[in-house]
This record gives structure tokens, sequence and C-alpha cells, in this order.
């Protein structure tokens, strides 16, 4: 998964689409690094925080299916921020 993929929840529509699997690593990763789960462009500017946190959580409670869906996701997520 991507930097850029692993970073993000903003939306209801965008948390729709993500895999449930995921919901838990995002919720409890994401404040780590001193965001709020729901600020996006917070979240994508820490990626190079998160993503290692977050990497080992998703592999262990998403299918790869699930991972890539997860990066699909947060990537359009960041990309819609300009991140």
């Amino acid at each position: 998964l991507s930097i850029a993929a692993l970073v993000a929840i903003a939306t209801t529509q965008a948390v729709d689409d993500l895999p449930e699997c995921s919901i838990i690593c995002l919720t409890s990763i994401i404040p780590k690094t001193g965001c709020s789960p729901t600020d996006t462009k917070c979240a994508c500017d820490k990626a190079d925080k998160i993503t290692p946190l977050l990497t080992p959580c998703l592999e262990s409670v998403c299918s790869v299916d699930e991972q890539e869906r997860v990066a699909e996701v947060l990537t359009a997520l960041c990309e819609q921020t300009g991140v």
C-alpha cells in the first residue's frame, strides 16, 4: 500500500467506501499523530508517520483485497485534499 493511500478518514461517504475491517485501525492510529480521524488533510500530510503504524494493523485484520480497497479509497481522499 502506498503512503498516500494509508492516511485518511474524511467524509461519511468515504467511510462507507472503506472496508469495515479498516475502520478500527484508522480510528485508533490516526489520533496518535495529532490528527482527528475526520481531518483528512492533516492525516494525508502526516502519511509518513501514519503508514508504519497503519500497515501492520491493516495486514492483521483485512484481507489483501480489503487492503487494496483501503488504498484506493484513501488515495482518492488525499488527492481530493490536494495532498
